[in-house]
């Protein structure tokens, strides 16, 4: 146990159980479920299924504009407004990505005794 009471070992583990977790209904589900190829191929081809162009050129390095291309095509929905509860999603997680963002900010300029990898 560490100063403030807490198993550190204990943390690491959940923490590495749920991240085995959350890993493993990501990718593994995705090429089960075909979305991982209609990614690549969207990504590969420069249009969506349905006929939609999709920009593939972002910075002229090609592997880098692969990935990119990718993260356009998996967030496309979310972002281009046509589905109401994919937008509603995205919004819910840029509120909680700004919570977590201002959380670590005001961590990060306590003033506190010990040492912390937040600090600025």
């Amino acid at each position: 146990m560490n100063r403030h009471g807490t198993n550190t070992r204990a943390l690491e583990a959940s923490f590495l159980i749920l991240s085995a977790i959350g890993f493993t209904l990501l990718w593994p589900m995705m090429m089960y479920n075909g979305t991982l190829v209609s990614l690549l191929k969207a990504a590969w081809g420069g249009a969506f299924p349905d006929g939609r162009p999709l920009r593939t050129t972002y910075t002229g390095f090609f592997p880098l504009d692969f990935a990119l291309s990718i993260l356009v095509a998996f967030f496309n929905d979310q972002v281009n407004g046509t589905n109401d509860g994919a937008w509603l999603l995205m919004l819910d997680l840029l509120a909680t990505l700004q919570i977590a963002s201002l959380w670590t900010l005001c961590e990060a300029n306590r003033k506190v005794q010990s040492r912390s990898l937040l600090r600025l």
